[in-house]
């Protein structure tokens, strides 16, 4: 039985299944195929943490994981200071005491000000919470 990849939805379609798929009108236009110890090869390597994904020609490929990219590692590091934010909003409320507000006021500004550091996202210098 012969195996096919397909660059553009990313799957394994195997030819024993081709009337199914052309059936519903799935059986994709870019497919190339793929030898059976390819195939073996591409799931050990998916097994062992690495992605299968297209070279130029369409041919499937293992490949390393990509790492996390800026945006999402920022989004990460908001989140994690909104939260700690959150966590010292009741510093702020009017029955709190003044020297209490001052020193959680200036960790607040500080936390406020961490996408502003140089090397924001990957690298963050976090401010300490008062004691």
């Amino acid at each position: 039985m012969k195996t096919f990849y397909s660059k553009s939805t990313g799957g394994f379609y195997p030819e024993d299944l081709q009337d199914a798929y052309e059936a519903a009108g799935t059986w994709p236009g870019d497919l190339v195929e793929v030898a059976p110890e390819e195939y073996a090869a591409l799931m050990a390597g998916q097994s062992a943490g690495k992605v299968i994904d297209a070279n130029a020609s369409g041919h499937p490929v293992a490949i390393d994981r990509p790492g996390p990219s800026d945006a999402d590692i920022a989004a990460n590091a908001r989140a994690s200071r909104d939260a700690l934010l959150a966590a010292t909003d009741w510093t702020q409320l009017p029955d709190v005491p003044a020297a209490t507000k001052a020193k959680f006021a200036a960790y607040r500004q500080a936390l406020r000000d961490v996408p502003e550091q140089p090397g924001f996202p990957r690298a963050i210098a976090w401010p300490s919470a008062p004691s």
